[in-house]
């Protein structure tokens, strides 16, 4: 469980870039901010703080929640033990033979994703925003993340034996492989396109004056 002091901190830092967007007036709380946005024509968003696992069923209670209140849901997870998971730090999984295809670095960049992770991708796709700490080797700030899929192989298992008769190679449920997108740190906003889930970007990118931006950013539509 996260301290209240770290939960302080990263609520802080995530309403401190929406801030810096000038795009929105801010209510914060240590757990969540809603977000509402100068141009009445849009929707406020709820940008959930997830730094532990909230329960599944309350996070999708959430969501209807909010969507019958007309406001859009974001998340933002914290980078530690809870979330973004690096799959070489499962000591069960660091054998794991179905992943002989993928390289030593890959392997040591995948990661295996929590409930909670899994049930916002269904919800949104496979993008996810994390908040990152100050560390030795990171500076804190919001990124970005493509989860790539990962095609577990069981080609060394013999279709004859039992019980693995019904063995397919297969794409992971859990893990993924993370493709970290906008790496440099800025001002955070939301995409405008939906109306159950929002998308958080960095600020330039949310600016219609930069349309070549917009148009690169592989937003998805699965909601």
């Amino acid at each position: 469980m996260a301290s209240r002091k770290v939960k302080q901190a990263m609520s802080d830092y995530v309403h401190h870039q929406l801030d810096r967007s000038g795009l929105y007036a801010l209510d914060q709380e240590i757990d969540h901010i809603i977000a509402t946005p100068h141009n009445p024509e849009i929707l406020p968003v709820y940008v959930a703080l997830h730094s532990s696992r909230t329960p599944l069923k309350a996070q999708r209670e959430l969501v209807a929640e909010n969507k019958s209140q007309r406001m859009r849901t974001a998340d933002v997870f914290y980078n530690n033990d809870a979330f973004y998971v690096r799959l070489a730090d499962v000591e069960s999984l660091r054998s794991d033979k179905s992943l002989k295809n993928y390289s030593h670095q890959e392997l040591n960049n995948m990661r295996k994703m929590s409930g909670l992770e899994k049930q916002v991708m269904d919800q949104q796709g496979n993008r996810l925003v994390y908040y990152q700490p100050q560390t030795s080797s990171h500076s804190e700030k919001v990124r970005f993340f493509d989860l790539k899929p990962v095609i577990l192989d069981y080609s060394h298992i013999n279709p004859d034996d039992q019980p693995f008769v019904h063995v397919e190679n297969r794409t992971s449920v859990d893990y993924k492989l993370p493709l970290e997108l906008f790496p440099k740190k800025a001002a955070i906003a939301f995409d405008e396109g939906r109306k159950v889930k929002a998308h958080i970007i960095p600020a330039e990118v949310a600016n219609p004056k930069i349309e070549l931006i917009v148009e690169d950013w592989p937003f998805c539509v699965r909601v």
